[in-house]
């Protein structure tokens, strides 16, 4: 039983990371050199999703401290709107 409790575990973490994957999409508008040297590009060559898992990483640390779960809805909300608004900018 243990075993199984392992294995589902595993398959567990690894829908979540998917989900991460599918469902934050989190992008950035940095460019260099009038669109030659495109950020974005650099990071999903490195690993795709990179700014998602980072978010995600930052929110689950952040639990980790005991952040008060109503500062960590202000914090998601503040910071999704100022990332959009960023984006538009940009």
């Amino acid at each position: 039983m243990e075993k199984l409790m392992y294995v589902c575990g595993i398959v567990g973490l690894m829908s979540v990371g998917g989900m991460i994957a599918t469902l934050i999409g989190a992008t950035t508008p940095l460019q260099f050199a009038d669109g030659t040297v495109v950020i974005q590009d650099i990071l999903d060559s490195m690993m795709p999703q990179m700014i998602s898992l980072g978010l995600t990483g930052l929110m689950y640390w952040l639990i980790k401290k005991n952040v008060n779960t109503g500062w960590l809805l202000v914090i998601a909300i503040v910071g999704g709107i100022a990332l959009s608004a960023v984006g538009i900018l940009a």
